[in-house]
């Protein structure tokens, strides 16, 4: 069994990427985490609105609207005066 961990999905862009390497096909079993956004687990994708971290418990996650995606994170972005900090619930996934 192949599987793909994406550890920031969002849009999807890293699985993207992937998909144009040759290390790719269409057997892979995907597991997507974001705690922004939200997707449908649906036929080998699999996918769970949570962080991925050190350790289980409780954090708070800075997003940027403005920024669309490319500052969300833990630490705060100097440079995004629009950011939202929101509390993250970090567990552990059972895949």
């Amino acid at each position: 069994m192949n599987v793909f961990i994406d550890c920031g999905y969002y849009h999807g862009e890293g699985l993207d990427l992937f998909k144009k390497t040759v290390d790719y096909n269409s057997d892979f079993i995907v597991h997507a985490f974001d705690p922004v956004v939200n997707y449908e687990s649906r036929n080998g994708f699999y996918f769970y609105k949570k962080a991925i971290y050190t350790y289980d418990g409780e954090i708070e996650f800075h997003t940027s609207p403005r920024r669309q995606g490319r500052a969300n994170g833990i630490f705060k972005n100097p440079r995004a005066n629009d950011e939202k900090t929101m509390a993250v619930k970090i567990g552990r996934a059972h895949v």
